[in-house]
């Protein structure tokens, strides 16, 4: 008599939903907005039988932005990693990464006393950092929920009151010292602090301020993707950028953002899922930690933006290819050009080669034939041509690792001033004049 081979439910498939490092988020900095230690020192009566006297205001110097909502997130504590739809007014469209892709420009205006920019430069610094959740493949469609903390920061240094960070037009009065704002910098949203800080000549202590912003993405459109892969391997050979299109058309519609929040999904496993034939169709709800609306699109299994470049084994996908488009775009070429170099033959048309190409790109097995076969009837996959590669054809000139975009390094310390010393005893008891 069979043994009947044991069925499992749903859960088998979620090892767990700890993702631990969920809330690791940015450390507010310590606003310290004057050197003012008392509202006022008493410096002598004038009549020593009255109760009046002379007074001097102890604070000489200030420093507050005005520009932008100082309020926190609701609900937000100090190092946490806010997540809900609401935030304070430092969010919306006009924080949103531009479709180019650039950062949004940031109006920083701040209120002086006591000194001068020109003189004693303000100095300014935006960190961003997105902890992004999702589950994981670990082996046999078994999930675990994993993180990745994406951070990158900018640096610089005003020397007026008023600047404007990402500004297109050139500001002499503006330098960036660790990161830039050309056109080709890497651009990063998420939870951002802008903190500016500075030490007027006889300040005893650094004066600082801050504001947190959300900044999210705007969705290249499709005409921009296409641009860039033909850009980028266009040159090759004719049939390079329908390969590339073919593949990204069908990963994501070409989409780098999602416009909604993105909290769950659901996902019935089928039988191409399990190893056991009587197996029934296992309804699995992934759920995650909230990312809100206008953050990159990640699917459940963290497939990641345009080109969908999955976390798989000790992958590390970083915040290059989670927010700028490009990069993602410039990830997924390169995968996709390794799959095609290792799959290389003589003898095949580049349909074939497009095939096995696309085929390997997903994996292997019956699930990886059907993705192939949907992208090679794909409108750009029909556009691949059905004849023979040349003979002696530079196959790796033709798979050619576009390169990574240059490496910064570690932020250095911030800010980069050394207080003169801490504040004085005030000296409140009562002398002759």
């Amino acid at each position: 008599m069979a043994v009947p081979i044991p069925v499992h439910q749903p859960a088998h498939h979620i090892l767990n939903n700890t993702f631990t490092e969920k809330d690791q988020g940015l450390a507010a900095p310590t606003r310290r907005l004057t050197d003012m230690l008392l509202d006022d020192l008493e410096v002598c009566r004038t009549d020593w039988s009255g109760t009046a006297s002379n007074a001097v205001r102890a604070a000489q110097f200030s420093l507050r932005i005005t520009s932008l909502d100082r309020a926190d997130p609701p609900g937000y504590t100090d190092g946490s990693y806010p997540r809900s739809d609401e935030f304070n007014g430092n969010s919306g469209d006009r924080f949103n990464i531009s479709r180019t892709p650039s950062m949004p420009t940031i109006p920083v205006y701040c209120e002086v006393n006591g000194w001068d920019p020109a003189d004693s430069p303000i100095y300014w610094r935006l960190q961003c950092r997105h902890v992004l959740c999702r589950h994981k493949n670990f082996h046999h469609y078994r999930y675990g929920g994993v993180c990745e903390v994406l951070d990158v920061e900018w640096q610089g240094r005003s020397r007026l009151a008023e600047f404007k960070l990402f500004d297109p037009v050139s500001d002499t009065s503006l330098d960036y010292d660790y990161n830039t704002n050309t056109p080709d910098t890497v651009v990063m949203g998420g939870h951002a602090i802008l903190s500016v800080a500075a030490l007027p000549p006889g300040c005893a202590a650094i004066l600082k301020d801050y504001a947190h912003l959300r900044i999210g993405g705007t969705n290249p459109s499709k005409d921009d993707v296409i641009a860039y892969i033909q850009r980028s391997v266009g040159s090759r050979n004719p049939n390079m950028p329908h390969i590339v299109n073919a593949c990204f058309a069908h990963e994501s519609g070409m989409k780098q953002f999602k416009t909604v929040a993105q909290r769950s999904a659901k996902w019935t496993l089928k039988q191409a899922q399990h190893h056991n034939p009587p197996q029934p169709d296992c309804p699995v709800l992934f759920d995650w930690p909230d990312d809100p609306a206008h953050f990159p699109l990640v699917s459940f299994d963290w497939g990641v933006g345009a080109s969908q470049y999955t976390k798989i084994g000790d992958r590390v996908i970083g915040a290059g290819p989670t927010w700028d488009w490009r990069q993602n775009v410039r990830t997924g070429i390169n995968e996709l050009l390794q799959a095609l170099n290792d799959f290389y033959k003589s003898n095949l048309t580049w349909k074939q080669w497009a095939h096995g190409g696309w085929h390997d790109y997903n994996g292997s097995g019956a699930q990886a034939d059907q993705y192939a076969n949907t992208v090679a009837g794909s409108a750009e996959g029909q556009l691949v041509s059905g004849d023979l590669m040349p003979i002696g054809i530079d196959v790796n000139a033709l798979t050619a690792p576009l390169p990574d975009p240059p490496n910064l390094g570690p932020p250095p310390d911030w800010p980069p001033l050394l207080p003169l010393g801490d504040y004085p005893e005030p000296k409140t008891s009562e002398q002759m004049a």
